[in-house]
């Protein structure tokens, strides 16, 4: 009962998060986000259901502490567990990794999340942002959920003047997605990097 109660309030959440944006009524209040504290908040939570499944577990935070994306808070934690929650959901066996890196030249903050997990077939990568898309839509599929948190986290991503894609080789593959937002430095002047609203 306390696993289907949880269940249902995510598919709430999410239908909810859904109508919010698709009504225009989702706000967002982007500030510096040090990536190294949001790491290390994040990784207590999605290392249990890690554990759970025998699967490593790795962070890799940029090595510079005081880079920091800029972005909602809540909306960049909301988005990193839920692709961190799916590539362990999707993921049997070996590990899922988050990383952060710099991309001076387009003056952005990259976060991949990459798995060894089962992959997704070339012919449905391009829907898979769609609102109610999975990868496996058949009734006998494995995995829950409901196809609503990957459209749901490339809309926020867009909101923050940012962007979510895929990369996966095919089934059986692993997957990586690669979350892009402005970067900016904790110390300095908390005014909109250059492009961002």
């Amino acid at each position: 009962a306390y696993t289907a109660s949880g269940r249902l309030l995510n598919i709430i959440n999410d239908l909810l998060d859904i109508a919010k944006i698709e009504a225009g009524r989702m706000e967002v209040y982007p500030q510096p986000v040090l990536l190294g504290k949001l790491f290390a908040d994040i990784l207590p939570l999605a290392r249990v259901q890690a554990q759970e499944k025998g699967l490593m577990l790795e962070m890799r935070p940029p090595a510079d502490p005081q880079i920091a994306a800029w972005a909602d808070p809540d909306k960049l934690r909301q988005i990193l567990l839920n692709l961190i929650g799916n590539a362990i959901k999707f993921t049997e066996r070996g590990r899922v990794t988050a990383g952060a890196h710099i991309d001076s030249r387009a003056g952005q903050v990259k976060i991949t999340i990459q798995d060894t997990g089962i992959g997704i077939p070339l012919e449905k990568q391009g829907k898979l942002f769609q609102p109610f898309v999975q990868a496996d839509g058949s009734p006998t599929r494995q995995y829950g959920g409901t196809g609503l948190g990957l459209s749901i986290s490339r809309r926020l991503a867009e909101m923050m003047d940012g962007s979510l894609g895929l990369f996966s080789a095919g089934a059986g593959q692993g997957t990586t997605f690669t979350l892009a937002l402005p970067m900016t430095r904790a110390e300095a002047d908390p005014a909109p990097p250059r492009g961002a609203s």
